[in-house]
């Protein structure tokens, strides 16, 4: 295959549909709440809003949504459009010369990111701390 513009992307798709055959570790409840995040970055690099850009800075401005709300949106910037909406990336994400990511504004962010993962098992990033399989003592999913 020659250099393209669609080599990038065709490697990227390669790569998430490979990995998306990783099956997630299985970790009990009390496992799962000791969980910390391991900085990969993937939910403030890949996240999908049912919203197209002038859509999103327009509901950046919304008054009838909250500011902290305002805030996160305001914060996306726009990569590709994707089914059923588009996806964005964080302006606020750094990546670190070890490959992991760090927040410009850790102690400010948003609710949306203060409350990552809200207790779900994440199914879309297997290099996420949370891609994992919630089982109980014996190895049975609840």
């Amino acid at each position: 295959m020659s250099e393209t513009g669609t080599q990038p992307a065709f490697v990227e798709l390669v790569d998430r549909v490979v990995s998306g055959l990783v099956p997630p570790r299985r970790v009990t409840a009390t496992e799962y709440a000791a969980l910390t995040c391991n900085r990969c970055g993937r939910c403030c690099t890949d996240i999908f809003v049912p919203a197209g850009p002038e859509r999103v800075a327009e509901m950046a401005e919304a008054r009838d949504r909250s500011a902290d709300d305002r805030r996160w949106l305001a914060g996306l910037v726009p990569v590709q459009p994707v089914a059923g909406g588009w996806q964005y990336t964080c302006r606020h994400v750094a990546q670190l010369p070890d490959g992991r990511t760090a927040c410009a504004i850790h102690e400010q962010r948003p609710r949306v990111c203060r409350g990552f993962p809200f207790e779900r098992e994440i199914r879309d990033w297997p290099e996420c701390a949370w891609y994992v399989r919630v089982v109980d003592e014996g190895g049975t999913p609840p």
